[in-house]
C-alpha cells in the first residue's frame, strides 16, 4: 500500500513539472520581452558568461549640478546698423507753364517692386487780383507698373504743405476720384466721378482744373491728347457754363 502511495506521488510531481514546462515554453516571448525591458536578461548573462566584459555594461553617470555662484552669461544681439531713412527729395521752385513740352521724366530708381519717377504735376496760383497761373512742381511718384496713374492720384491729392506755403493751390474739385485710366494709341482716357463736373470758381476753375489734368498727362511721351470721361462715358460739356470735353484735350485746345 506504501509503495502505491509513493508511485501516485510521483507521477502528480512528474505530471506538475511537465505542466509548468509547457506553460514556460507557451509564454517564452513574453517572458523574453520582459525580461529585456528590465535588464535582468543582461544579468543572468554576466553571471553565467563571467568572463564577458564589464564595458558591455555601460555605466550611468550623474553629473554634478552647477553651483549656484555659477554666472549665467547673456548673450547679446549684434548691433546691425539700420540704415537711414531716405529724405523727401524737395521740389523745384514752381515755374509758370509755357507753350513748350517739358522733357520727359525718366524712371530714376528702382527698390524692390516699386519703381521710383521724378514727375512734373500742375497746380494754380492766384495773385492779389485773382489771376490764376498754371504752375508745375517736381514729385517722386512710386508706382509698379503704371506711372501715369499713380501721376494723376499725386495729383488729385493736392499741393503738399511747403506748396501751399508758396501760395500752389488745386482748382480740381475736393472729392474727385479717378475712376479708371487707360491708353489707345496717343489719347490717354481718365474717367472720373461726377464731382469733377462741378466747380465752385465757375468757367475759369473749370478751364484751370482741366489743364491741370490734360498738362500732367502730357508729360509722359507716348501720349498727345486726353479724353475726359464721367463714370465712364463721354458728356458733352463741363458744368453748366458749358466748356465743351466730349472730344479729347491737347495743350492746343486751351490756345484761345
Amino acid at each position: 500500500m506504501k509503495k502505491k502511495k509513493t508511485s501516485l506521488g510521483c507521477l502528480f510531481w512528474l505530471a506538475l513539472i511537465l505542466l509548468v514546462i509547457i506553460v514556460v515554453l507557451i509564454n517564452v516571448p513574453s517572458i523574453t520581452e520582459v525580461a529585456r525591458k528590465t535588464g535582468i536578461d543582461n544579468y543572468i548573462n554576466q553571471i553565467f558568461n563571467p568572463e564577458r566584459s564589464p564595458a558591455a555594461f555601460p555605466a550611468i553617470t550623474i553629473k554634478p549640478l552647477l553651483p549656484d555662484s555659477t554666472p549665467i552669461v547673456a548673450i547679446e544681439p549684434e548691433n546691425t546698423p539700420v540704415p537711414a531713412m531716405e529724405t523727401e527729395r524737395e521740389p523745384e521752385p514752381t515755374k509758370e507753364i509755357t507753350a513748350t513740352p517739358a522733357p520727359e521724366n525718366k524712371v530714376v530708381e528702382q527698390t524692390n517692386k516699386l519703381k521710383l519717377r521724378n514727375s512734373r504735376v500742375y497746380f494754380v496760383q492766384v495773385d492779389a487780383n485773382g489771376g490764376i497761373a498754371i504752375v508745375n512742381v517736381r514729385r517722386p511718384v512710386h508706382f509698379e507698373d503704371a506711372p501715369l496713374k499713380n501721376t494723376m492720384e499725386v495729383l488729385l491729392d493736392g499741393p503738399n504743405t511747403d506748396e501751399s506755403n508758396k501760395g500752389i493751390r488745386s482748382l480740381i474739385p475736393k472729392e474727385t476720384k479717378l475712376r479708371n485710366i487707360y491708353v489707345k494709341g496717343d489719347t490717354a482716357y481718365l474717367d472720373f466721378n461726377e464731382n469733377f463736373r462741378f466747380n465752385s470758381l465757375g468757367k475759369e476753375g473749370m478751364d484751370a482744373q482741366l489743364k491741370q489734368i490734360v498738362y500732367s498727362t502730357l508729360e509722359f511721351q507716348n501720349i498727345a491728347q486726353v479724353q475726359i470721361l464721367i463714370n465712364g462715358e463721354k458728356v458733352k460739356y463741363l458744368g453748366p457754363e458749358g466748356i465743351n470735353i466730349d472730344k479729347p484735350l491737347s495743350r492746343n485746345s486751351f490756345i484761345n
